[in-house]
């Protein structure tokens, strides 16, 4: 994986010969990690139920495999996981101004710590955005807006947002509000395809059938400047 920071074009006069741009490539390398989910069932439920229980099954773990990820992203420790965002010391921010709480100058002032050139969106749990919706400007505007029948996202201090139920609550010491180009500067990686084993055998004598399911992903920072935290003050 390619990790960069950003380069600076020069300028010369005519004949001048070129500056160097200072810019820095490596190879950053990122593992995928084997996601696993299992569920026994009996073969009398699979064949009694009134409702087709393999497919449920399946179900459940496409939640669970997309539950484990969201956590993952957000605050996955990078040991045999990804690598959450709010796990990367080399992710700078800013501190809230009151302890224990966030205002909306607070919000406002974490758009100003990110370089100009991002595409940046708000990322907070539902609660978050319940407490942030509260807020008001100086001027006594809302921080939250409503977008345009869809065709616009709905907005908090003019950029939008997403959920993420993983992100911490608005707590001393808590990072409950992220602010960034997560496109640019997090990369997931997710290895194409899905193991599905129905196990029949092992448990035959009890008429069990287990069913496994397996897939590869994991996720890092690559670009650390492209995201920016608030801190919630102690």
């Amino acid at each position: 994986m390619l990790f960069r920071s950003i380069p600076v074009a020069t300028y010369e006069g005519e004949t001048d010969a070129g500056g160097d741009s200072n810019s820095t490539y490596e190879n950053e390398t990122i593992t995928t990690f084997r996601q696993t989910f299992s569920a026994p069932i009996t073969m009398d439920m699979l064949m009694d139920s009134a409702f087709n229980m393999e497919s449920e099954i399946m179900s459940d773990a496409a939640e669970a495999f997309a539950l484990g990820e969201g956590n993952n992203f957000v605050n996955g420790v990078g040991a045999k996981t990804p690598k959450g965002f709010l796990q990367d010391s080399r992710v700078g921010g800013l501190i809230s101004s009151t302890s224990g709480t966030i205002d909306a100058d607070d919000v406002i002032l974490i758009s100003g710590e990110l370089k100009v050139g991002y595409n940046p969106t708000y990322v907070f749990n539902r609660r978050t955005l319940a407490s942030l919706r509260t807020l008001k400007a100086t001027d006594g505007n809302f921080l939250w807006a409503p977008g345009l029948n869809g065709v616009v996202a709905n907005t908090i201090n003019g950029s939008p947002y997403s959920i993420a139920e993983a992100m911490p609550d608005i707590a001393s010491n808590s990072k409950s509000i992220a602010f960034g180009d997560f496109l640019r500067g997090y990369t997931i990686v997710d290895r194409t395809g899905l193991s599905v084993i129905r196990d029949e055998f092992t448990l035959k004598k009890k008429a069990i059938v287990e069913f496994t399911l397996n897939r590869w992903n994991t996720g890092q920072v690559v670009l650390p400047e492209a995201i920016k935290v608030i801190t919630t003050k102690a």
